[in-house]
């Protein structure tokens, strides 16, 4: 079943679910915007491919531009998260608001709780 032509822009997109859902939006014959920091990725080659820092209020907007959906599939190193995950959420949804898209929010699993005794130094190890 073919999708609308409706632009779908997938931030973050070279990361794991938003390498995936760039994929399987294009599989679906949907017209896809994948924005990451560096305007490089390996994908269809009816997949419009741009670079845009998610930091920046108007690169961000620049990326969302004529989309009907956006999804923020985007994410930082944990020393990052701080500092720059409320500036790039401020800023996607200033974008998506601005164009009237429908905004689709991913997230791992630390949204559902801290867990103390994991940690990108201390990981989970099989015993």
């Amino acid at each position: 079943m073919a999708m609308p032509s409706h632009m779908q822009v997938v931030l973050g997109a070279t990361g794991g679910v938003g390498q995936a859902l760039v994929q399987a939006l294009a599989a679906q014959g949907a017209q896809v915007r994948a924005v990451n920091r560096s305007g490089r990725a390996l994908v269809q080659a009816s997949v419009e491919v741009m670079a845009a820092d998610l930091t920046n209020r108007e690169s961000t907007r620049a990326a969302c531009q004529g989309a009907t959906v956006v999804y923020h599939c985007a994410g930082l190193p944990y020393d990052q998260w701080a500092m720059s995950l409320p500036v790039m959420l401020d800023n996607v949804i200033t974008a998506v608001s601005a164009t009237r898209a429908t905004l689709v929010y991913t997230d791992n699993c630390y949204m559902y709780a801290r867990l103390p005794s994991r940690s990108q130094r201390n990981p989970c190890r099989r015993r």
